[in-house]
């Protein structure tokens, strides 16, 4: 991180908050395991942000969460960092995003911003920074808050396409999916292509495939099994399996609710397909294909 402590006055954000945002300061918090990110984050704030109420800084994803949701006042924005220890940032974005849109979510990370923009703004962050600029940190809260991201003129995935009203509702949908059973899939019969994975409640912002276009921007090219990892194939051989549920997956891998649906958006994303039953659908044949070279390879040897 930069633009600490530099002697420089802080760079104005260019944006004018509406009367009912101005009345009170903006309420703050931050959550990220680096010790040094929290006090770099926080004295920036006190030295150059007066006007924000920094609630509290957590490096305790669990905590976090609790104080988030069930500890007034509840913050406006929590600053995530995406590489967390006991969950992932994407995974605290959505336990905040299914239970409100009261909270702006804006994701942080050291690395490259396009590593992790995909996964956080699937589960309801409005943006993702880089965390080498302080300013550009407060500049997205600010953004966050006043919901305007038309005032960051850039294209490059990293704003969402959703409103947190937006996502909210789209995630309450996903979770209340969850519960419901599965279609068993299996080589001989293929599964139908399904709509729970792409249902958009703004299709004038989605391609023919129903998803984000920023999602779609994603999945070019095709993508062998191969490049999955070894969750996301155990995530696609639970479903292939007939496992009822995304509870029950999630339940047999040890993980989340919100871990599977995490794996199920890379495997899309890698195989190149809109829904998750495409997805199964690829990996059963792959086995199938696999299965069958095996006992080519059997007979030819025996011969």
């Amino acid at each position: 991180m930069d633009d600490r402590d530099d002697g420089k006055t802080a760079e104005p954000c260019g944006q004018t908050l509406p009367p009912a945002a101005a009345a009170r300061c903006t309420r703050v918090a931050v959550l990220d395991n680096d010790p040094l990110a929290l006090r770099q984050i926080m004295a920036y704030a006190e030295r150059y942000h007066p006007e924000l109420d920094m609630l509290w800084c957590e490096s305790d994803a669990q905590t976090a969460l609790r104080l988030a949701l069930a500890v007034p006042p509840e913050p406006d924005v929590l600053l995530v960092d995406m590489s967390l220890d006991a969950m992932t940032g994407a995974d605290v974005c959505r336990e905040i995003r299914s239970r409100t849109a009261d909270i702006a979510i804006v994701g942080m990370t050291s690395y490259d911003t396009a590593r992790f923009a995909p996964e956080a703004l699937y589960n309801g962050a409005q943006c993702i920074v880089g965390k080498e600029s302080l300013a550009g940190i407060f500049q997205a809260i600010r953004t966050a808050y006043i919901g305007d991201f038309h005032a960051i003129a850039r294209n490059d995935g990293t704003v969402s396409l959703e409103t947190a009203e937006q996502s909210h509702e789209r995630i309450m949908r996903e979770d209340a999916s969850a519960a419901g059973p599965l279609t068993h899939f299996s080589a001989a019969t293929p599964p139908a292509a399904s709509h729970a994975d792409t249902d958009s409640p703004h299709p004038s912002r989605c391609g023919k495939t129903g998803l984000p276009l920023q999602m779609q921007a994603l999945m070019h090219g095709t993508h062998r099994i191969d490049s999955l990892s070894n969750r996301e194939r155990q995530t696609l051989h639970a479903l292939a399996s007939g496992i009822g549920s995304l509870r029950q997956v999630a339940s047999m891998m040890g993980v989340t609710v919100s871990a599977v649906k995490t794996y199920l958006f890379r495997c899309r994303i890698k195989l190149g397909v809109a829904d998750t039953a495409d997805a199964v659908r690829m990996y059963v044949e792959y086995e199938a294909q696999a299965a069958q070279q095996h006992r080519e390879h059997d007979l030819a040897s025996r011969a």
